[in-house]
């Protein structure tokens, strides 16, 4: 059989092109691979990824740090001014110790003088417990027109039982700024002020504070975007089992802190102009 020179050309053509082919194939998959082998070493300690997402497993040892051990011993230094608890000059109690039977011989020292008070004084938070303010309206009839009336209650107090404005301000602070989750602060309230609140009861707490320190958000947002210099960042977290991320956006008096389900989206936008800091803002609402 004759096989003619311009077959074989257009077959060594062929083949050479599926040549090129493969390898163009060849370094994706070389890319690929390096990709995920780099996405599996990833972790909290080598990336932006929060703790939260590392896996279970022994990490390598590595130095954390290159500090040497001190010679010097464990606790205060020489010539450090530290802070002792002293005594104050009016104390809120005090309390007498009579010295009226002689140890040594049983003699009756009622009526012999004192020669000096040595005194100790203990700091102790006092006994905590709820106080109840009971209001009472006076509803009368007046005798001229034979009318009733009642006098007005407070403008806070609005049920015929409630919890006060100095414990909803502890359950803001408790959660939002101690980060204590609903059922560790049941457990708080119970512990210290053997006060029983519902889970309902706070978030409802939580969520009108919400929306009354509205006006207070938006105050500090404007005022951020007003800034010449601001500083931008975020960290993940996880809110009610996914995966979210706390963008904080600020300046040396102000920050504003949110939750969002996206990373970052904005921050190609920052620059040192207000118009910029204004479409961050906006941009988690």
């Amino acid at each position: 059989m004759e096989i003619k020179i311009e077959d074989l050309l257009l077959e060594i053509a062929k083949l050479r092109k599926e040549i090129e082919k493969l390898k163009i194939e060849n370094e994706q998959l070389k890319r690929e691979n390096a990709m995920l082998k780099a996405r599996l070493g990833m972790n909290s300690s080598n990336s932006s990824f929060p703790p939260s997402s590392d896996k279970f497993g022994k990490k390598k040892d590595k130095n954390r740090s290159l500090r040497k051990k001190s010679d010097k011993a464990s606790g205060g230094q020489i010539g450090h001014k530290g802070s002792t608890l002293e005594k104050v000059d009016n104390p809120d109690f005090v309390i007498e110790l009579p010295n009226e039977i002689c140890p040594h011989c049983a003699a009756n020292l009622k009526d012999v003088k004192i020669e000096e008070v040595k005194t100790r004084q203990v700091f102790d938070i006092p006994e905590i417990k709820i106080n109840v303010t009971e209001y009472q309206a006076h509803l009368k009839t007046c005798p001229h027109c034979n009318k009733k009336s009642i006098s007005e209650f407070p403008e806070n107090v609005t049920h015929n039982a409630q919890y006060g404005a100095n414990i909803k301000g502890l359950i803001l602070n408790l959660n939002v700024y101690h980060c204590l989750p609903y059922k560790r602060l049941t457990e708080l309230l119970i512990d210290v002020f053997n006060l029983k609140i519902s889970e309902g009861t706070i978030y409802n707490t939580l969520k009108t504070a919400h929306t009354k320190l509205e006006k207070v958000e938006n105050f500090f947002k404007e005022q951020l975007a007003k800034s010449e210099v601001a500083h931008a960042d975020e960290t993940g977290t996880k809110v009610n089992g996914f995966r979210r991320w706390i963008h904080s956006f600020s300046n040396d008096k102000l920050t504003v802190l949110t939750s969002h389900k996206n990373r970052g989206k904005y921050r190609a936008k920052i620059s040192y102009k207000s118009e910029r800091y204004t479409h961050y803002l906006k941009g988690y609402d």
